[in-house]
């Protein structure tokens, strides 16, 4: 490791600021955001849904706004950890916090800029030996554990000089701003493919066009789009070509309105080959569960689509058990128990070829040769499937689908030609294949920053060593 690298208290080189102390009466619908750590994802801050401060309050807390960069620890929160609230949890606050409100259960670790880097400060914590010094120093309950500054402060580190703390962060940076980079593309991608499905099948903007161009009349309800539509025809922003799969004409219906000529609305039992739930609760336990094996697809498997890790498995002998609860690529999986509102679909380059669903899902097999899982999935996805399937919601105790398969079949799904679902299917094709491609490069440079992580920071790994890896990647 070399003389160098020093032994030294984190409070010698770093200051600490307790979060805003912002009150309850002072929130508001609208104002500057308050960061709480609920808000906190593994690394960063989500500020999707944040709660708000009135403008004229969060003036007088104008010394805890967030700064882009700054490393934040959750003070208080669960320990063992879950998810949602972790004391001891460490990010790095995005662009997109600066100017946000510290939330008192965070503690902003301020480095010392003559002694330590600000960004080597956020990998450092980022290591195993924090976590464990949070958990073993923070006081209370298992649901409400707090972490006190004075305890952050006195974790103990190896400090590397100045120089080599900064290429040490550029490194590791290099590697976390490549996975964002593809992140940002995922979220891209997926952008584009619900604009396509929002146009194609919701607005109808193709059977518009060429309705407008073969002078047929518009239906009122879609008047306002077809001035839209109007100016894109005169613009020469609409694809005319991509326009011809579609009618011309719309024909009304006594429960979807009017709908694309031609088009048809079935239940979604007629387009399905099986509608299934996952086993009862006794016939699937934590007993059942082995190393490695047939995965079980949980609620953390559909949290942002389908997730292809962290699974429990069982035998394939269970597996085989629970034949009825089966599912392959291409079958669109459901929550209906728990975290509702959840959808996924296996992809067909699958890292199993065969999952289990668990009591808390249920799945559909669609019969592609009547309309394909790629059409399906999006329609529940991006299209009102899901909200038609969360109006049979239970508003009591645990939230529940009511009759999750029965209340599936019953669903209405408005099928176009087989022609333009093939068009739509062979772009969304295009889409799936580059999202996939992301979430394999994200895979690698993930566990290439995890493995180098803990080398550099001790000094297991010098950085000429360190480059030459991460150049290669």
């Amino acid at each position: 490791m070399g003389s160098e690298w020093k032994d030294v208290g984190l409070e010698q080189i770093a200051t600490f600021r307790n979060g805003a102390g912002v009150k309850q009466i002072h929130f508001a619908n609208e104002g500057i955001p308050l960061a709480r750590v609920s808000d906190f994802t593994m690394d960063s801050i989500d500020l999707a849904d944040p709660k708000f401060v009135e403008i004229n309050h969060a003036q007088l807390w104008r010394s805890h706004f967030i700064k882009e960069g700054d490393v934040i620890v959750a003070t208080v929160g669960s320990w063992p950890p879950n998810w949602s609230s972790v004391v001891g949890k460490v990010v790095r606050a995005p662009k997109q916090a600066t100017g946000v409100i510290q939330n008192q259960n965070s503690c902003c670790i301020q480095a010392k800029p003559e002694a330590l880097d600000k960004r080597f400060l956020f990998f450092r914590l980022k290591h195993g030996d924090f976590a464990w010094h949070a958990a073993n120093n923070a006081g209370g309950s298992a649901n409400q554990a707090r972490l006190p500054v004075k305890k952050i402060g006195m974790f103990s580190l190896k400090l590397p000089p100045l120089p080599e703390q900064k290429a040490i962060a550029h490194i590791l940076g290099s590697l976390d701003d490549k996975i964002e980079l593809n992140r940002r593309m995922n979220a891209t991608l997926e952008g584009m493919a619900q604009a396509l499905f929002k146009s194609w099948f919701v607005d109808f903007d193709p059977v518009i066009d060429n309705a407008l161009a073969a002078g047929n009349p518009i239906p009122d309800a879609l008047a306002a789009r077809a001035e839209v539509r109007r100016k894109a025809l005169a613009d020469g922003s609409a694809n005319r070509e991509a326009a011809k799969p579609f009618p011309a004409a719309f024909q009304p219906t006594e429960s979807m309105g009017w709908i694309p000529e031609g088009w048809e609305e079935k239940p979604i039992v007629q387009i399905a080959e099986k509608i299934a739930m996952g086993p009862f609760g006794s016939r699937i336990t934590r007993d059942n569960f082995v190393e490695e094996g047939v995965p079980v697809i949980r609620g953390g498997n559909l949290t942002n689509g389908f997730v292809d890790k962290n699974f429990v498995y069982l035998t394939d002998e269970k597996a085989s058990e629970l034949q009825s609860a089966n599912v392959f690529p291409d079958d669109i999986i459901f929550t209906h128990r728990g975290t509702i509102g959840q959808v996924g679909i296996i992809p067909r380059k699958s890292v199993h070829d065969r999952y289990v669903v668990s009591q808390s899902q249920m799945f559909l097999r669609v019969n592609q040769e009547i309309t394909t899982p790629s059409f399906a999935h999006n329609y529940f996805k991006f299209g009102c499937g899901m909200q038609r399937l969360l109006c049979y919601a239970s508003q009591v105790g645990v939230p529940a689908i009511a009759r999750p398969t029965t209340s599936l079949k019953s669903l209405p799904i408005l099928l176009p030609n087989k022609v333009v679902i093939s068009e739509f299917t062979q772009v969304d094709a295009i889409y799936e294949n580059k999202v996939i491609a992301c979430k394999e490069n994200i895979e690698v440079l993930t566990k290439l920053r995890d493995t180098l992580l803990p080398k550099l920071i001790s000094g297991e790994l010098r950085v000429p060593e360190a480059e030459k890896i991460a150049s290669k990647a």
